[in-house]
């Protein structure tokens, strides 16, 4: 039976994470004392933002929770690597295969790699019992809607 994990025991939660299009990194502190931190919240949205046409929007503050428990599983030495956060609609629209719907459209999803492999990835977030989980050929996508995996 896979170990599930969970963020509501750490009082400080933080996550490294790395842009695989444009190498920009993310390593910060997002939650401390019971709140999430607005300011790492809003560079998250910055640096998870639409590559292609620059456009930003909120993002779920429990992906970083995901990302969080993802990498006490797979070592907090080693960032994720982030390949797509937000997606403008028009963004969505070129994206073969993307639901019209897309979790991406309300930052509400991520599409993640890691040095440990797919494989390994997928275990971890699987792990965490929380949200959409999809496992591709080269990457892994985690979401905050409703529990489901493909």
């Amino acid at each position: 039976m896979p170990r599930v994990l969970r963020a509501e025991t750490a009082t400080t939660r933080g996550i490294t994470m790395t842009h695989q299009r444009n190498g920009e990194t993310f390593a910060e502190i997002y939650y401390d004392a019971g709140e999430y931190l607005s300011g790492a919240l809003e560079r998250f949205a910055s640096f998870a933002r639409d590559i292609h046409s620059g456009a930003t929007h909120e993002m779920d503050p429990r992906l970083l929770d995901l990302i969080f428990l993802i990498q006490q599983e797979l070592g907090r030495d080693t960032p994720v690597v982030l390949t797509n956060g937000f997606r403008a609609p028009a963004t969505n629209r070129r994206i073969a295969g993307a639901s019209a719907n897309s979790f991406h459209l309300h930052g509400q999803a991520l599409d993640i790699t890691h040095p440990a492999g797919s494989g390994a990835l997928h275990r971890a977030a699987a792990g965490v019992e929380f949200g959409g989980l999809g496992r591709y050929r080269s990457f892994v996508h985690v979401d905050t809607g409703p529990r489901r995996s493909w």
